[in-house]
Order: structure tokens, then sequence, then C-alpha cells
């Protein structure tokens, strides 16, 4: 797992990739599923999270990654988890730089 400060969880210059590329044998090559945390301050777990969690529902929709929101147990910051593929990954964390 990679942990990522609070102002490093982007994807950089030029937003996130395009599709895995073709394998030798024709068909798309299978990108293997890893986990990534980022860690952000408690007070803008509300904005990640959004209305009835709808903020979320989209940003999991739309990158097709596992998210999970971690509780605060008595300090001041969060711990997201994100799952899924190198390209899955990379689409959530710009999707959730975009909502501050």
């Amino acid at each position: 797992m990679g942990g990522v400060g609070y102002a490093g969880f982007g994807p950089g210059p030029g937003g996130p990739r395009g599709p895995p590329p073709m394998g030798m044998g024709g068909g798309y090559m299978q990108e293997q599923v890893t986990t990534t945390q980022v860690t952000i301050p408690n007070e803008l777990a509300g904005t990640i999270i959004g209305k009835g969690g709808d903020r979320i529902n989209r940003i999991r929709s739309e990158s097709g990654s596992r998210i999970e929101v971690g509780n605060t147990y008595g300090n001041d910051e969060r711990i997201i988890t994100i799952t899924g593929t190198p390209h899955q990954i990379q689409s959530a964390q710009y999707l959730l730089q975009q909502r501050f």
C-alpha cells in the first residue's frame, strides 16, 4: 500500500491515463488490482462524502473503484482507502481532487 499526503493525491499533470495497452495476443492485458490510501483533514470528509453519500457514490461509479472513508478514532484526520486497477485508482484520485 502506498500512502499519500494531503496535497499529493492528485494524478499529476495530464489527468488520468487511457486504457491499458493491447497485449501481444490481441486482447487487453489484465491489470492488477491494488490498494492505496489518502489521508485527509477530518473537516474535508463531509465535502468528499456529500449529502447522503451522493458525491462519494458518484466518484465510485465514475472511477469503477472501491472507496472507503475511515472513521476519525479521536484524531484530526481520516484515511480514504481506494481499491482498483491503477487506472481506476488514478481516476478516483482525480475525481476526489475535483470535489474541493
